[in-house]
């Protein structure tokens, strides 16, 4: 069993032969014990973890050891400012050791707490949102999921910019690759402790036992952008009824009921001024979607607020057309859909009429309508409503379909570059 070290305790890594004098433990916890420590070499702060589980004989951990250096290897490549760095891992007296950046300032946790989010303005949550989501970005571009998002897992430090605040995604600890099972989630290996997370932060897919991925990043990522920008936890708020008191047990349950069926409300319900942004809503909506196909990558989030920041407007210049396959086509003008130019989408096009709805660019409200034209032979439903002679307005997830189960099956995607 590892010893808890002392201020003033040093210890020595066998590889480089550097010292690290302990300042003080941080935290006594599960996994590990985190502390400051100083690299006596250069006098500067580093954050020391000494793992005390696994211990070397535990059946996962030599897959452990070997996939926290997969980790620490890609995120060196992608060397993002905005991602926690990562100097040195190494054993000494069989006691796993990993040496990283010392982030200073606070957690965004602190800073959504009334007393300090009201010194934040709006213009600078709306900055610090789009370099959150630049940061899950970066992460995801290396292939990692991040697995345990939450305010706490984000440090913010105090600049002079005018941003207020630079953010920093620390704890990837349990981080993992996507699409591949971690070895602490070995299902064949008793001892491992399987997937982690925090329950009210945690994916749909997360609390049904499936292996979370990017996508499991993002509901939380949304999660989180709804207390930066809306000032509320989105579930939480809507499970805020009665006394609103609930043990930790029936709080999760609630929560995992919750999150699989999507009843939760827009951004703009709590927040109006966002009324103004309905790609950002739409998004933020999005992000929460059940379905993990349904939801926006970390780019794409990112690539939103930037323009909100940056003032642009709202005009989305094309519409996207996706079927069930994963073909897609893209309307960048008025086009009727028909018989002929449908057949792209396979053999569900037999179900389209020569003439069957029609794609219009509304330059004047910048948004995409469609109508449904007449006579056809199967009508044309916007999310399970006929629309017939009708036009209505289209929006990210919106789906249209022609002929039933078995016919055509459209998903929209509004693009804005």
């Amino acid at each position: 069993m590892a010893i808890v070290f002392k201020p003033g305790d040093e210890i020595i890594s066998p590889a480089i032969s550097k010292r690290y004098r302990i300042e003080c433990l941080l935290n006594e916890g599960g996994f590990c014990n985190a502390y400051r420590a100083i690299d006596t070499a250069s006098e500067l702060p580093v954050f020391l973890k000494q793992y005390t589980n696994p211990t070397p004989a535990l059946g996962w951990a030599r897959g452990f050891y070997a996939h926290q250096d997969e980790l620490k290897q890609r995120l060196d490549r992608k060397n993002s400012p905005l991602i926690e760095q990562s100097y040195e891992y190494f054993f000494h007296d069989d006691t796993y050791y990993q040496v990283k950046e010392f982030v200073t300032g606070t957690s965004l946790a602190e800073l959504l707490e009334p007393e300090y989010a009201e010194r934040i303005t709006d213009q600078q949550w709306f900055l610090n949102a789009a370099v959150l989501m630049k940061g899950i970005a970066d992460l995801h571009d290396t292939g990692i999921v991040h697995e345990d998002l939450k305010p706490e897992n984000v440090y913010m430090e105090k600049v002079p910019e005018g941003i207020g605040y630079r953010a920093t995604i620390i704890d990837l600890d349990f981080s993992f690759l996507d699409g591949r099972t971690p070895p602490f989630a070995d299902p064949h290996d008793g001892t491992a402790p399987g997937y982690v997370g925090t329950p009210t932060y945690q994916s749909p897919e997360h609390v049904r036992g499936k292996r979370p991925g990017t996508h499991s990043d993002i509901f939380t990522g949304g999660i989180i952008l709804y207390q930066m920008l809306v000032g509320i936890h989105p579930i939480m708020e809507c499970l805020a009824t009665g006394d609103g008191c609930f043990d930790a047990d029936e709080l999760n349950q609630l929560y995992a009921k919750s999150i699989t069926t999507g009843k939760y409300q827009r951004p703009e319900t709590y927040n109006d001024d966002l009324e103004k942004y309905p790609r950002l809503c739409d998004t933020m909506a999005a992000m929460l979607n059940p379905d993990p196909a349904a939801r926006p990558s970390a780019k794409e989030v990112h690539q939103v607020l930037v323009q909100v920041n940056s003032g642009g407007a709202d005009i989305p210049v094309r519409v996207r057309l996706t079927e069930p396959g994963g073909r897609y086509r893209e309307y960048h003008q008025d086009t009727v859909v028909t018989h002929g130019n449908a057949r792209f989408f396979g053999e569900s096009y037999k179900f389209i009429d020569h003439r069957q709805f029609e794609l219009l660019k509304d330059g004047k409200n910048n948004q995409w309508l469609i109508r449904g034209l007449q006579p056809v032979t199967n009508n044309t439903r916007l999310n399970g409503e006929k629309i017939t002679g009708e036009t209505r307005s289209l929006k990210d997830g919106d789906i249209i379909t022609v002929g039933g189960g078995r016919g055509l099956r459209l998903t929209v995607k509004l693009v804005y570059t």
